[in-house]
């Protein structure tokens, strides 16, 4: 997959990767299951605004517990 961040960006290399905040998603899905995708999507963006002190609970749950799981 190609590199998504211009390679000037500070956060081009391996460790700017990893520290920075990303506001922004690029997800490839095939136009099959495309429907179904911006459902979950639209489900799940809910459920997060809905309840944003549970979501910040999870977010640093799952992060204590270490990243490379698998998604839900």
């Amino acid at each position: 997959m190609a590199d998504l961040l211009h390679p000037n960006d500070v956060a081009s290399d391996f460790a700017g990767k990893l520290d920075a905040p990303v506001d922004l998603f690029t997800l490839l899905v095939p136009v099959r299951d495309l429907p179904q995708a911006r459902s979950l999507l639209t489900e799940r963006r809910a459920a997060l605004e809905a309840d944003p002190d549970s979501a910040a609970r999870a977010a640093e749950e799952e992060e204590a517990a270490g990243e490379g799981g698998p998604l839900p």
